[in-house]
Order: structure tokens, then C-alpha cells, then sequence
């Protein structure tokens, strides 16, 4: 935990500048400190009430600002890294392995960026945590306050992010297969879940009614019931949606996965599960010959956080809008040992959670489970109920930053469960891995808020100069945290990011119709190179003439 403190004077969080989406909510708690009114903008799609007030309490002492805001985040993913850990030793695994899964979500290039940023991703990761924590020590000592304070930090997770009902609903769902269907045991496992959907649909109409439900708030929901209504099209995004998450989260639980490689010698003795072994991992390999040839199968393959040149979104129109790329980028070598890793991953991911289907599944049939098979049932089943939605309506790569813990402990305490009292997970390969995933956050995060730092650092000098925002296409962040309104009309000619007159445009490249005003350079550490962010005029008998493609709102 002190590493991972010490590391952020590297990054150097500092600066009054937005991030990817952070904008958004950031001016939610602005508007919230100087009118005390919970007014969120239409750009969001989740309640992120609870994130609002976490922020709030941290702008008190100095004023609104999203350094203020990113302090914010770290203190809320220091909570989770906590969590992580607290939620092992309550599965009384050894404070090894709790410390492993502790690391691995720290080292996570995702999870770590995103604490140096107002996203509410990280924020909401602790509250679900949490609130596992006393829902596992309810299922183990029947406390009566456990249960109250899972329920508590259920219902602020939920108001924080909608998939935290993924918590109370799956604790109701093991309490009733721990304890049978008494009317004492459905009431008590109904509750939860009730409150929170209760509370969530109070708080929605709430907003309906004064009119400050954001213009994008059912956006998922509706692009969800389009799909589910297509069936063979719904098979395939399933089909894609299933293989991107296998291979993410073997990725990301890679280090975890290591120390549970001598039960797949029990599992290899199982006939099915063997072969069902062989042929994923046969077509793994068959899939990273093809990446490596073609490199259309190589990490990474969902959208947001990781892409080819590190960490972090580049929201500046050359390259994200118009596709003008030559920002160098990580080796093909490198992403070939990310896609290798993830492979490795993916293979040892499906056949633990093959072997403890099949092993707990025909059990339950015949007799209750204990409550270390309960505890591991619920964190599993959390994290299934989690991914439904996303597994339907697609996800980006940050999404599944949240149950990486919950895998991680569902995992190593049923898997390792089985094991002889003398066997002991070996921690050099993990080590290894968590190593060289902690310096790719490391630098690729530091160079993340360089370039942005950079970026705003030519935007206020612009706009010193009385150029106004609304003449500036300073790129998604700008855009948005001065311009943004709902029903912008798409301007084929201009970036679909609310441009009104796009005279100024940031880029990190030299567009040749476009005049260079200024040049402010940056040192980038991974890849290594001396990177620019160029000032651009538009000469006014100049007339784009590039067709722009609307980008998807991220949520």
C-alpha cells in the first residue's frame, strides 16, 4: 500500500483539468457546492449520487476542483485495496493470498489510472466491497448488525452505479440455498434487494419529475431491450461479449490464476473438463497465431483505458475522430505477450470456473453447502448477475474493474479449498507479473496526465489570449466541461463534441489545411518518445470537407 501511495508522486495527480468522462460528473459537484442542488448533466447514465456527496466532502476544504476530486477517487481506491483484502481474510484465507489479491487489483493498469481520475468507477468499487464483506459475515455468524451495514453500503453502491444490485441480489439467492425457504429466511433475503430496487426507482422517478433525469440515463437500458429482441443477433454479441471478457479478465487475473495451477492437475482428472481444457486452450493458440499474424486478434480489443499507444483515451479530434494516427505506439512484441498472458488467462479462467460448476452444482441437488462453499457461491454470483447486462449490450474494457476482486476471492477460496493443509501457492511467477503490470500503470498513467496536462496548459493560454471556448476545439474533455448541451445538432464538418466554431483545433499532429500557432512538447516514457501538441488555425476560405463519425456516448 505505501508502494502504491509513493507511486502517485510520479503520476503527480495534481491539476484543475478533466479527464475522459470526469467533466460530466465533476460539474455535478460543482453545481452541487455553489447551488446546493443535486443537478447531474445529461451525459451521465447512472444515479452517481453517492459519488457526488464522496467528491463534495473533499471541494469543502479549498473549493471545487478536480484535483480535489482526484484525491477523491485515491482515497476511495485505497478503500477498495483494503476491501480486496479484508474480503479474503473474512474467507479466512491466509494474509498471503489476501495480500496477492490486494496487489493485483492495485498493479491493474485500469483500476490505477482510474483512481487518478473523478471517474465512478473506482469510487463505487469499495462500496461493493464492503458491503460483500458484512453480507459474507452474515452468512457465516447470522450478526444481525452485518446484516444492516451490508444492506446500508448495497443501497450506496446501487445509488452510485445501478449493477450494484448485483450484491443484495445474489446474497438473497445464497441465503435462501444456505438456509431453505422458511418465511423467516425469504423476508430476510428479499430485504436487501428490495430497499435498493426501492430506493433506485424512487430516486429515478424523483429525478423524472424535476426534470433532471440525464438525457442519456436509459440510454443502455434501450440499446439492451434492441438487442434482446433480435435473437441471432444477440447470439452473436453474446458470442464476442463472452471472448472479450475471458480474455480481460485473464489478463487482470493472471497473478491470481498462477497460484492456482496445481488444482487443475485435480481438474485435468476429470475426463470432460480435460478435454474441454485442451480445446480452448488449442483454439487460444490458434486465435494468437491469427493476432499475430494479421494483428486483428491481438490485446487490446475492447475500447476506453488500454489501446495501442498505453493508457488513457486520446481524445483530440485528429486521431479519434478523423483517424489521422501517427502517435507511435506499443510494439507488436509487446502486445503479442499481452495477448499471450491473456490467453494463458482466459484457458485457466474457464476451467476453474468448468470445475467448480460442475463439482458444486449436482452437490447442491442433494444437500445444503457449507458456509465456505456459500461465501464463494455469492462472490461468484455476484459477479455473473454483474455481467449480464454488460454481456448483452457490450462493455468497455473499465467495466470490469469491479469484480476483479470478487473473482479473485470466489476463486482461491473454493479452489483452494480442496487442497492438502500443506500445499503452498507459489508467489515468484505472480510476483513477476504483478511487477511488470505495475510499471506499465506506472509510466503509462504518468504519461496519460502529461499529455493532458500539456493539453489544458495550451487550452488556458489560449483562451488568455480572449479567445472564447466556443471557438476552440480543444478536444472531448474541453468540449464538453464548456460547451456540452444535450441536443447538439451533429455538424458533419466538425467534431460531434459540441463544436460551435472549430477556428481553433488542438491535435497532436500537423493537419496540412490547418495553420500551426503554437507547439507545447511532452516527454512520453512508454512507448519512449518526445510527443506535440499543436495549436491549429483554421484559415477562414478553409472548409473541411472530412466526414466526421458521431462517437457512442461512454457511460
Amino acid at each position: 500500500m505505501i508502494v502504491w501511495l509513493a507511486s502517485l508522486w510520479v503520476v503527480n495527480p495534481a491539476g484543475n483539468f478533466p479527464l475522459n468522462d470526469d467533466w460530466s460528473f465533476g460539474l455535478t459537484v460543482q453545481h452541487l457546492l455553489k447551488n446546493g442542488d443535486f443537478q447531474p448533466l445529461g451525459w451521465a447514465a447512472m444515479p452517481q449520487i453517492t459519488n457526488t456527496l464522496w467528491g463534495s466532502l473533499f471541494c469543502l476544504p479549498t473549493g471545487f476542483s478536480f484535483t480535489a476530486l482526484r484525491i477523491s477517487t485515491l482515497a476511495a481506491a485505497w478503500l477498495a485495496l483494503v476491501g480486496a483484502y479484508l474480503l479474503m481474510r473474512q474467507l479466512r484465507q491466509p494474509p498471503c493470498l489476501a495480500l496477492l489479491a490486494a496487489i493485483t487489483l492495485a498493479a491493474n493498469p485500469i483500476f490505477y489510472a482510474l483512481s487518478n481520475t473523478f471517474m465512478t468507477d473506482v469510487p463505487f468499487i469499495p462500496l461493493m466491497l464492503f458491503a460483500a464483506i458484512f453480507f459474507v459475515k452474515y452468512l457465516r455468524d447470522d450478526s444481525r448488525l452485518a446484516f444492516i451495514l451490508g444492506t446500508m453500503l448495497a443501497l450506496a453502491s446501487v445509488l452510485s452505479r445501478q449493477v450494484g444490485l448485483a450484491v443484495p441480489l445474489a446474497f438473497g439467492v445464497v441465503l435462501i440455498l444456505q438456509r431453505g425457504f422458511s418465511w423467516r429466511t425469504i423476508l430476510r433475503a428479499v430485504t436487501p434487494a428490495a430497499l435498493c430496487l426501492t430506493a433506485l426507482l424512487g430516486f429515478e422517478h424523483w429525478m423524472a419529475a424535476t426534470g433532471r433525469l440525464p438525457a442519456l440515463y436509459n440510454f443502455q437500458n434501450t440499446h439492451l431491450l434492441k438487442i434482446v429482441g433480435h435473437p441471432a443477433k444477440l447470439a452473436g454479441v453474446l458470442a464476442n461479449s463472452i471472448y472479450l471478457s475471458l480474455m480481460y479478465l485473464g489478463l487482470f487475473l493472471s497473478p491470481v490464476l498462477l497460484t492456482t495451477l496445481p488444482t487443475l492437475k485435480t481438474l485435468c482428472a476429470d475426463r470432460k473438463l480435460a478435454r474441454a481444457g485442451w480445446v480452448f486452450g488449442a483454439l487460444a493458440m490458434l486465435t494468437l497465431a491469427h493476432g499475430l499474424c494479421g494483428k486483428g486478434f491481438l490485446m487490446p480489443m475492447a475500447g476506453n483505458i488500454l489501446n495501442e499507444t498505453g493508457i488513457g483515451p486520446l481524445t483530440l479530434r485528429d486521431i479519434f475522430i478523423l483517424h489521422i494516427n501517427q502517435v507511435p505506439v506499443l510494439p507488436t512484441a509487446f502486445w503479442a505477450a499481452v495477448t499471450f498472458i491473456s490467453l494463458c488467462g482466459a484457458t485457466a479462467l474457464a476451467m476453474q470456473l468448468s470445475s467448480i460448476t460442475i463439482s458444486l452444482v449436482p452437490r447442491l441437488r442433494l444437500t445444503k453447502p457449507n458456509d465456505d462453499e456459500c461465501a464463494g457461491i455469492f462472490l461468484l454470483l455476484v459477479c455473473a448477475i454483474y455481467m449480464l447486462p454488460f454481456l448483452v449490450a457490450g462493455f468497455l474494457d473499465r467495466y470490469l474493474i469491479p469484480i476483479i476482486p470478487f473473482l479473485a476471492a470466489g476463486i482461491l477460496s473454493i479452489s483452494l479449498s480442496a487442497q492438502p493443509a500443506a500445499f503452498k501457492p507459489g508467489f515468484r511467477l505472480p510476483a513477476l507479473l504483478l511487477a511488470g503490470f505495475a510499471l506499465f500503470s506506472l509510466c503509462g498513467t504518468r504519461d496519460y496526465l502529461m499529455w493532458n496536462r500539456v493539453r489544458w496548459q495550451a487550452l488556458d493560454e489560449l483562451m488568455k489570449q480572449k479567445v472564447p471556448p466556443s471557438d476552440i476545439d480543444g478536444g472531448f474533455e474541453f468540449n464538453g466541461y464548456y460547451l456540452y448541451r444535450p441536443n447538439y445538432p451533429v455538424n458533419p464538418e466538425k467534431s460531434s463534441w459540441w463544436v460551435e466554431n472549430d477556428t481553433y483545433l488542438l491535435s497532436f499532429q500537423k493537419i496540412p489545411s490547418l495553420t500551426v500557432l503554437h507547439e507545447y512538447p511532452y516527454a512520453h516514457w512508454m512507448p519512449p518518445y518526445h510527443g506535440r501538441i499543436y495549436v491549429l488555425e483554421k484559415q477562414p476560405d478553409v472548409i473541411s470537407t472530412t466526414t466526421n463519425t458521431s462517437v457512442a456516448p461512454q457511460k
